[in-house]
């Protein structure tokens, strides 16, 4: 098989090689994907920090071939930003190889059970324009709506005669804990998001 999505990032002495193969219904959703990718590994050349991964979007480069992608990556602990977003492409088929061993058959070689898919909604009323949410949000609210407008996917914004909502969805690994309402956004400086207490806040996780 040819290589046709293919990310390649310089390993470190220590990492193992890593493989995903994707297949589509189409090339034009294979196409999709790679936009997808694309748009990610930009983010992440212009918010590092966001990005606690062990490997470099600088050394990637990326290709599709007819409807089948192919991820090639050297890594030290885990691909889990490119896993989740090509994830949510909704491939047909999905094969992934460690150190060119195939792995059992989870989400992406990941245990199911830590990857989310979240469904997270911000309701305001109608009269707050965005000097007055800077000033009724607190500043990890911010935080949180950026990191959100960056990395997932804004697929509601309305507004009726009292509220206005905006919802995201997106897919990630162990970034929302149910008991203690709180998000971890990946920021070193900012870290977990605790949406306690906070009405205009609601999060969902659907099922995978």
């Amino acid at each position: 098989m040819n290589d046709p999505l293919c990310v390649k990032l310089r390993p470190s002495s220590h990492s193992d090689g890593y493989t995903l193969i994707a297949e589509y219904k189409t090339a034009m959703v294979a196409l999709r994907a790679q936009t997808l990718l694309n748009q990610l590994l930009a983010d992440m050349r212009l918010h590092e920090k966001d990005y606690p991964s062990s490997w470099s979007p600088n050394d990637a480069n990326v290709s599709v071939n007819r409807n089948t992608l192919s991820l090639k990556i050297g890594y030290a602990s885990g691909v889990v930003d490119a896993e989740a977003l090509i994830q949510r492409t909704s491939p047909e088929t999905t094969t992934v190889y460690i150190s060119d061993k195939k792995q059992q058959a989870t989400s992406f070689g990941l245990i199911h059970k830590f990857l989310q898919s979240l469904t997270i909604t911000l309701t305001l009323p109608k009269k707050v324009n965005k000097p007055i949410a800077q000033l009724i949000l607190s500043e990890q609210e911010q935080d949180l709506a950026a990191w959100l407008n960056r990395v997932f996917t804004l697929t509601e914004e309305t507004e009726n005669a009292r509220m206005q909502k905006r919802v995201w969805k997106g897919m990630g690994v162990g970034i929302y804990d149910a008991q203690t309402q709180a998000i971890d956004i990946g920021n070193s400086t900012t870290g977990l998001v605790c949406l306690e207490n906070k009405k205009a806040w609601r999060v969902v996780e659907n099922e995978l």
